[in-house]
């Protein structure tokens, strides 16, 4: 059965898609026939260098957050961002909050920030950026035992390119928010939308919704 959609929601999307059409046509121009022609064979990949497409993708998603942040729409976009990095409970360096988090396992002290919360793991530019609302990628999670959700993700059981960051040494920083088990979920879908974490590390979630 067909169904009404609000044309607002269509024109906001066509919008929005031609406001980074120039950062996604070369990605698109590149690897788009080589897509078409193996869909027409039957098959289902294509043959290219991951290593290389990754870096291709991370280039365009680079620089729509450029464009994005020198707009109207970017600057409010980052307004929300600093709004939400200044509501933190804690700001943590990752391999400080891992390390701790392992003292206190054998310590046997109990578990490090044992408690409902909601959580942001930042990727950093570079060892020398201090400000955190200047992060390159971002993952944001939630979890009845944050503390324990957020070691998993820094020792490899959880997002791979958050573990990916780590193996290589890459600055990063964790925002750990404290709230109650029953606004979970609502906490964490703010952070994802205010950080842009569906343009970063949690853009796999989006796929699978």
């Amino acid at each position: 059965m067909a169904k009404k959609v609000d044309i607002k929601q269509i024109s906001r999307v066509a919008r929005d898609v031609k406001d980074v059409a120039e950062f996604v046509k070369p990605f698109v121009d590149k690897y788009g026939p080589k897509a078409v022609d193996a869909a027409k064979k039957g098959g289902a990949a294509i043959v290219v260098n991951a290593k290389k497409v990754k870096t291709d993708m991370n280039g365009a998603a680079n620089n729509i957050r450029i464009h994005r942040g020198r707009t109207g729409a970017g600057r409010q976009l980052k307004g929300k961002r600093l709004q939400v990095i200044k509501e933190v409970s804690a700001q943590i360096d990752a391999r400080e909050f891992k390390d701790t988090y392992e003292s206190c396992m054998k310590n046997a002290e109990g578990r490090y920030w044992q408690s409902p919360g909601c959580f942001a793991i930042l990727t950093m530019p570079n060892a020398l950026v201090k400000d955190p609302a200047r992060y390159q990628d971002v993952y944001a999670g939630c979890s009845d035992n944050v503390g324990a959700e957020i070691y998993k993700n820094l020792i490899g059981r959880g997002n791979v390119d958050v573990y990916a960051d780590m193996k290589n040494k890459k600055k990063m920083i964790v925002l750990v928010y404290a709230c109650a088990h029953d606004v979970l979920l609502q906490q964490r879908s703010r952070l994802i939308d205010e950080l842009q974490a569906y343009d970063s590390y949690n853009a796999g979630e989006l796929e699978n919704e």
